[in-house]
This record gives C-alpha cells, structure tokens and sequence, in this order.
C-alpha cells in the first residue's frame, strides 16, 4: 500500500511541478503539490512499520532518534535492537 501512495504522489509531482514552478499563483498546481508531500510523509511512514510509526508520536522533538520509544511501542519486536 505504501508504494501505491508513493506513486500517486510522484504522478502528481509530474504533472504539476512545471505549473507550479511557472505560475506560483497556481493554486491548483500547489494544492496537488501539497497533496504529494502529503502522500510522500504517509507512504513514508506507512513503510516503515507500525512499531517505527508509532515511536515519532512518543519521541521528543529533540530526539536523535527514535530507538528507544520504538522499543516502548514495541518490545517483541526490539530486544535485539542495540542501544
């Protein structure tokens, strides 16, 4: 599923990015630009797994990573992931 989002994203990227780049008063052209970077975060997010995707939510904006709520979010799946 993630890759189909993926796709749709980069189809409208092709099809937009020109009228948006020419014209930035193109509203129609930014708003499919807005909605690939949406597409873009969610097949991101949705390929990395439920228990990566999770910790972004538990981890602190400052954080360097997301090890250790990914840990919380999931321990089965993480006790052989180093610190």
């Amino acid at each position: 599923m993630a890759d189909a989002i993926a796709l749709c994203g980069i189809e409208l990227i092709a099809k937009n990015l020109p009228a948006a780049v020419k014209d930035g008063k193109n509203l129609t052209a930014r708003g499919a630009m807005l909605q690939a970077a949406t597409f873009g975060a969610t097949a991101f997010q949705k390929g990395l797994g439920a228990c990566h995707s999770l910790a972004h939510p538990l981890s602190p904006s400052s954080a360097r990573t997301t090890a250790s709520p990914t840990r919380c979010a999931c321990p089965r799946c993480s006790t052989s992931t180093p610190e």
